[in-house]
């Protein structure tokens, strides 16, 4: 395998990408790095143990990314640690690979223990009155009946004579 002086990646989420990374992470989550200046794609490699021997997700060669930030698409198991590294690439070349970085999963919920629910603020209840309809409204309408039934009888007169 061949690399050349194509920078490496920052990790960047979860908390930083550092080997002491986030904790109470979500079994799908977000993972994300800074782009790198000339890389067109990206590699990445998620596993249970730092030594990436059989990674959970291996997206190299088959699974090339072209975006900074990947959702892993299938449950990690509760309550584990997870290492991941990425390395960016050329139509011609591979990166060296980032500094490891590593997320412990959530715990299992408890049987029987209620979910976890934020509490959301309600909307605030604004009361708008009914709109009135003012009194020379109906005035003009009535006006307006009056002229139509006149404008009624004076065709249905002058036709007659």
């Amino acid at each position: 395998e061949f690399t050349t002086g194509v920078a490496k990646p920052v990790l960047v989420s979860p908390i930083g990408g550092a080997l002491t990374g986030g904790v109470n992470t979500p079994l799908r989550p977000v993972l994300s790095w800074n782009s790198v200046d000339g890389a067109n794609r990206y590699e990445l490699q998620v596993d249970t143990s730092a030594s990436f021997f059989a990674p959970f997700v291996n997206l190299t060669d088959t699974g090339r990314l072209d975006a900074t930030a990947y959702q892993i698409d299938k449950d990690l198991a509760y309550d584990t640690t997870y290492y991941w590294r990425v390395r960016s690439a050329t139509f011609t070349s591979l990166g060296d690979w980032s500094t490891v970085g590593a997320f412990t999963t959530m715990s299992k919920p408890v049987a029987g223990a209620p979910p976890i629910v934020v509490q959301q603020q309600p909307a605030p209840i604004i009361n708008i009155p009914a709109p009135t309809t003012p009194s020379w409204v109906w005035v003009v309408i009535v006006i307006g009946a009056i002229l139509v039934i006149v404008m009624v009888v004076l065709i249905v007169r002058t036709r007659r004579v």
